[in-house]
């Protein structure tokens, strides 16, 4: 569903008086949010089981050590939130035509809240994350705010 609402948007991106099309963009808009969207997400939230999806994924918590750390040669990770997976299965599949590269894609259990910066800490190495009360997040008690803090950690 996300891959044909994706190209849907991309192909009327290229129509020149893509106006005449307000109607039919209401409705996909419509069906994929009220229909889909708000659907897969009350039933996603009413099975997520983090202990199962911890016992299966690795967790975005260990990226560091489970992508990064002790890898010969360069290391190039793209993460974006919004970026769906089937864009990344496309990006995944170009990107693999060039014999020097290999690349690949795998599932991460995230950490919740879903918040950037702490995000951001779990990909840094560490032993410990946390969340102050006024939101500012530390990688075993070192501050990671800016870059220069982040490049400290590493």
């Amino acid at each position: 569903m996300d891959l044909h609402y994706r190209r849907f948007y991309y192909h009327l991106d290229k129509v020149r008086n893509n106006s005449i099309f307000e109607e039919l963009e209401t409705l996909v808009e419509n069906i994929y949010t009220n229909g889909y969207l708000d659907i897969i997400s009350k039933e996603f939230s009413k099975r997520l089981n983090y202990n199962v999806l911890a016992e299966k994924y690795k967790l975005q918590k260990d990226f560091y050590n489970n992508f990064v750390a002790n890898r010969a040669g360069r290391v190039i990770v793209i993460i974006s939130d919004a970026f769906r997976y089937e864009a990344v299965k496309e990006l995944v599949e170009k990107l693999n035509l060039n014999e020097k590269m290999d690349a690949s894609i795998e599932p991460q259990t995230g950490i919740l809240p879903s918040y950037t910066e702490l995000g951001m800490a779990a990909l840094l190495p560490n032993k410990d994350i946390e969340i102050s009360d006024d939101y500012r997040v530390y990688v075993d008690d070192k501050p990671i705010r800016d870059l220069k803090e982040r490049i400290a950690i590493l």
